[in-house]
């Protein structure tokens, strides 16, 4: 349930951005890129040899699975997650992202509805962002 609710709210994130890919693009292109950090167990982390793991990860890989789409993980940064999601480098952030006043500024956040806030996605719709998990 938790799962289905995390979809549908990384749904709702990628079609309320105006600077983004849309839903119809990302359709077209079969493809679902995630930026991730990959820095920040157990959500998202790279193991010992280079895997990136972890709760994020895996219910990225459903979402992709969910909308028939192919997903790319896109390595970033904190201080760089807001501009690389910005300049469109990946459709969604994942991977610890957690809701801050500052990140409220860029990032369209989604109510959580059964996800802890910091594992659903965030879509970002313009501005600077703050470079912290």
């Amino acid at each position: 349930m938790k799962v289905k609710v995390c979809i549908a709210l990384a749904l709702a994130s990628i079609a309320c951005s105006s600077l983004a890919r849309d839903m119809q693009t990302i359709q077209h292109s079969g493809e679902l890129k995630v930026g991730v950090p990959g820095d920040y167990a157990p959500l998202a982390f790279h193991n010992g040899v280079g895997e990136l793991l972890g709760y994020d990860v895996d219910m990225a890989k459903d979402l992709g699975e969910k909308l028939g789409l192919k997903v790319t993980f896109v390595q970033t940064s904190w201080p760089t997650l807001s501009g690389d999601l910005q300049a469109d480098k990946f459709d969604i952030a994942m991977g610890g992202v957690t809701e801050t006043p500052e990140r409220a500024k860029d990032f369209a956040p989604q109510p959580s509805g059964g996800c802890q806030r910091q594992n659903c996605p965030r879509q970002l719709h313009g501005g600077a962002g703050a470079g912290e998990p």
